[in-house]
């Protein structure tokens, strides 16, 4: 399978990248470059794939009814910037929530849509300041779908597909069918979303295939652990602790989580509001989970976390085997111990903090799956890494799992090869490969590593960069939130470890480069050009160079213009500026801007008169700030021709006219400035001359170097003469005689200096006729 790099991973740096993309278009690329420009201090991130942003930071974009309507106005500014983001016409944005941020501002939600159909995992996360501002813009918007739009399979064969995989009744159970366009690997797909409550309340989705109506995935969207956390467990000894913030009245419970057991009523106080239980009473239980989970927030809180944004629903001694332990969104699920491979689940503090993580990554909106399931194996990593981060022991599962006495493995010695060049090839203890448990500990064995190096600071930095993943992440956006979160919050004082861990498990993050600066400038004015930060927000070592353009091509060798993240320069002529930026990570991207310093020059050059049916040839000079496109038309000069297109792009027509014609030249240079030149050519007949009575005898003569003519004209009767010389294009370069003239002799002489060397006609017309007499100029 494909899989990103940590050039994947970080940047997102602005993707416009590599010199010459094939991926990126001209709308999208002046689309992020109009951004870029419209606020110097945003950090823009392009998908190197697509060139569509993957996110936007530090700006300060001031929104209308930004503080009275964020959502609307969040998905009114995301429509306007739609190709920036790499959507076109056949996507739809809709506002989908808003929610309000401590300390002011809101975090809105904007889904995506795809010829009226829900996208998976398509969604932008937008960022306003208490003042209504655009501050951050997150976006997991697919582009380019290409699934089809009509279901071949109906919706009640989905439903029963469904219900068959999942051994449900339809008559008990019922179930909810909507249409939704997923990325899959395999390609893009039209699925049928078949959502059901089971007895117990608890929700699933059933993936159906729209078109074949086989069954893809069930219980889609679901984390399901087995146990890949850190343990502390009944080996350690009882102690008399605090139950904070709990509920009054029966049960065990607060306003972030209520727990309920499925096998035993809900636990009271012994007296008062002591709930000291041995741990052969039933209820013991019910306490003990209760303090591991508020224990949980109260960590999380402690690094800077705002809480659950709904309440928790607990179910404990739940009959869910063959799994442990799952969550799916706010239903947090801790079953009965299983023979021979689990003891009491609600015992084991770190499935009970792994199981809180994953509630608290789907408050961020961040869901399991993904093209190649990279956001569930986040998932793991993450519930992973934080139970071993709260219990600070990185070995897992040595009590709870009664099969791998040793543990399921241990953050801090992963087995080899556990890198991302190995994905979906590593396991863990008794574990397959491939599966997102194994996959995500790469990933948590790497942030373990991080906080060896950093210290308990790394948990904070972990949290933080939950608010910049999208719906759908991947590791290549993981590692930009990290890098992002210390760049926002720790000065990037962490940048160099942070990629020292990532690439150490063969994750590395995105790198791109992006120019801001001016497009035209007048000849040998000074113009500043940045170089946005290209990783993540982290910065990078910038290269500048330049070269010359001519007439739409380049027309010198590049040179050499400095280094650093700011260039200064002036041009004499137009000129293409390029960057080559370097990631933390070692990895390289290049981006080119032209500038237009001269306005784009256009001249057509060809016969201004053809004779009738004779061929012509016509051809565009220019000189342009390229890459430039020249269109030529032409519209006959009678009454309602239209324009007729004649070829774009090219820079010469040939053809035969009939009739007088206007050309209509417009050339179109890299800038998208225009010059447009018409040009009027006119036709007459061109037959052999009729010898004329008036005129008995016409020759000429040159003197030596062919400077002075002389022609010798003899009339038999007055008659008025039309005397002149024309080119081969049909041109007039002389006029000898226009006007009446006697009867006799008459000598002309001329000045033949004006003319270049080549191939002309004298021609002279008397009433009723004329003579053509050829003649060539050699010097």
């Amino acid at each position: 399978m494909s899989r990103p790099s940590l050039a994947h991973v970080l940047a997102w740096c602005l993707a416009c990248a590599a010199a010459g993309p094939a991926w990126s278009t001209p709308e999208s690329s002046r689309a992020v470059r109009a951004l870029a420009a419209a606020d110097p201090s945003v950090v823009l991130s392009p998908d190197p794939a697509t060139g569509a942003l993957r996110s936007l930071r530090g700006a300060a974009f001031a929104l209308p009814q930004g503080r009275t309507e964020p959502a609307a106005a969040a998905a009114a500014w995301l429509r306007e910037h739609a190709a920036a983001f790499g959507l076109d016409a056949d996507d739809e944005l809709r506002p989908d929530a808003a929610e309000p941020m401590p300390g002011g501002g809101a975090r809105v939600l904007v889904r995506q849509w795809w010829r009226g159909i829900p996208v998976e995992g398509g969604d932008a996360r937008m960022i306003l300041d208490p003042a209504g501002r655009l501050i951050a813009v997150f976006s997991g918007l697919v582009t380019d779908l290409t699934a089809a739009v009509e279901p071949a399979c109906t919706r009640e064969r989905a439903l029963a597909s469904a219900a068959d995989a999942g051994g449900l009744s339809l008559v008990r159970t019922g179930g909810e069918a909507t249409l939704e366009v997923a990325r899959r690997e395999t390609g893009d797909v039209l699925l049928w979303a078949i959502r059901f409550t089971l007895a117990d309340g608890r929700p699933t989705t059933t993936l159906v295939d729209a078109g074949s109506g086989a069954v893809i995935e069930r219980d889609a969207g679901v984390v399901h652990a087995v146990g890949s956390i850190y343990v502390i467990d009944p080996t350690h000894p009882l102690e008399d602790l605090d139950l904070a913030n709990l509920a009054a009245g029966p049960g065990m419970g607060n306003a972030s989580f209520g727990i309920n057991d499925q096998q035993y009523p809900p636990a009271v106080a012994v007296t008062g509001d002591d709930y000291r239980y041995p741990p052969t009473a039933s209820p013991f239980d019910q306490v003990n989970l209760y303090w591991h989970l508020e224990h949980g927030l109260q960590f999380l809180a402690g690094l800077g976390y705002t809480g659950l944004p709904q309440p928790l629903i607990v179910r404990m001694h739940a009959p869910i085997e063959p799994d442990v332990a799952f969550t799916a969104g706010t239903f947090v699920y801790y079953g009965l111990p299983i023979a021979n491979f689990s003891r009491e689940t609600s015992r084991a503090a770190d499935i009970a903090y792994h199981e809180l993580t994953h509630a608290v990554i789907y408050g961020f909106g961040v869901q399991p799956g993904g093209l190649h399931r990279e956001a569930g194996a986040l998932h793991e990593a993450l519930a992973d890494y934080f139970a071993a981060a709260i219990t600070n022991d990185p070995v897992i599962g040595e009590w709870e799992y009664i099969v791998f006495p040793n543990g399921c493995t241990r953050l801090d010695q992963p087995a080899p090869p556990w890198d991302f060049d190995h994905y979906d090839q590593v396991g863990f203890a008794g574990g397959g490969t491939g599966t997102v448990w194994g996959n995500g500990m790469i990933v948590s064995s790497g942030l373990w590593d991080l906080r060896t190096a950093i210290g308990p600071v790394c948990d904070q930095l972990v949290l933080e960069s939950l608010v910049y993943l999208p719906t759908l992440p991947d590791w290549s956006t993981f590692a930009d939130a990290l890098l992002a979160a210390d760049g926002d919050h720790h000065a990037g004082q962490f940048a160099t470890q942070i990629v020292r861990a990532m690439t150490h498990r063969k994750i590395r993050g995105l790198v791109s480069a992006v120019i801001r600066g001016p497009e035209t400038l007048a000849p040998g004015e000074e113009g500043e050009f940045d170089a946005s930060p290209c990783c993540g927000g982290a910065p990078g070592t910038y290269h500048w160079r330049t070269r010359g353009w001519c007439r739409g091509s380049p027309c010198s060798d590049w040179r050499d213009a400095g280094d650093g993240s700011v260039l200064h320069a002036a041009f004499d002529d137009d000129a293409e500026l390029q960057l080559r930026a370097i990631s933390p990570f070692g990895d390289t991207a290049v981006t080119s801007l032209n500038v237009g310093v001269r306005p784009p020059f256009l001249r057509v050059e060809g016969p201004a008169r053809i004779a009738q049916r004779a061929r012509g040839t016509w051809t565009a000079r220019i000189a342009a700030a390229g890459p430039d496109t020249v269109t030529f038309q032409r519209q006959w000069q009678r009454f309602g021709a239209p324009p007729e297109f004649l070829c774009r792009p090219c820079s010469e027509v040939s053809f035969a006219a009939d009739t007088a014609f206007d050309l209509i030249v417009t050339l179109r240079d890299g800038l998208q400035r225009t010059a447009v030149q018409h040009f009027a050519v006119q036709t007459f007949q061109d037959r052999p001359p009729e010898v004329s009575t008036g005129v008995q005898r016409l020759d000429q003569r040159f003197d030596a170097g062919a400077r002075h003519g002389e022609v010798t004209l003899e009339v038999a009767q007055p008659s008025t003469i039309d005397m002149a010389v024309y080119d081969l294009h049909g041109r007039r370069r002389a006029e000898l005689w226009n006007g009446p003239a006697s009867r006799g002799a008459h000598v002309i002489r001329w000045d033949a200096s004006v003319l270049e060397p080549g191939v002309y006609y004298l021609r002279m017309l008397a009433d009723p006729h004329g003579r053509v007499l050829p003649f060539t100029i050699l010097r």
